[in-house]
């Protein structure tokens, strides 16, 4: 009787230790869960950065949908100034002053034209700002993806870890159900 205490006191004992690796492996698990919320927490203020990217680079459409309205419109008058000047030219035989008025309203289209093309190149300029961010925040997206992958890997490790000491307290249980049955 003696011998079959001991025999259970050391199934006991065994099983206290396989307890006491199943408490480090739930802890370590617990580490990786918060390192995992960590990692989403990161993923999230990541996303809304982009988000934000997202919104300056709406600003910058939209404004450059403007620049490009306002170019219809010097076009518009441009090609108006122009129409003009081919009056004036085809009335020279009016007279010399009527050829300056004309030549004048050449100026002025081809001035406001020139105030377009400087303006569409601030807003290209500025496109080309924007998509140099999205690339960023693109590559950035694909960093923590990246990190995301190795957290579940480490993830997928613990488990595999937890799932083995699992397997060693079924062992000991069952040593202790045979023990105690005899």
């Amino acid at each position: 009787m003696d011998i079959a205490l001991s025999e259970c006191d050391v199934v006991l004992s065994e099983l206290n230790v396989v307890l006491s690796e199943l408490d480090v492996l739930l802890s370590e698990f617990d580490v990786g869960l918060s390192e995992w919320d960590v990692g989403l927490s990161e993923l999230n203020v990541r996303l809304s950065e982009l988000d934000v990217r997202l919104s300056k680079l709406n600003v910058v459409l939209c404004e450059l949908d403007v620049g490009l309205s306002e170019l219809d419109v010097l076009l518009s008058e441009l090609i108006a100034g122009l129409s003009e000047l081919d009056v004036g030219l085809s009335e020279l035989d009016v007279g010399l002053s009527e050829l300056g008025v004309g030549l004048s309203e050449l100026d002025v289209g081809l001035s406001e034209l020139d105030v377009a093309l400087s303006e569409m190149d601030v807003a290209l300029s500025n496109m080309d700002v924007v998509m140099s961010e999205l690339d960023v925040g693109l590559s950035e997206l694909e960093l923590m993806l990246g990190e995301l992958d190795v957290a579940l890997s480490e993830m997928d490790v613990v488990l595999s870890e937890l799932d083995v000491g699992l397997s060693e307290l079924d062992v000991g249980l069952s040593e202790l159900d045979v023990v105690l049955s005899e």
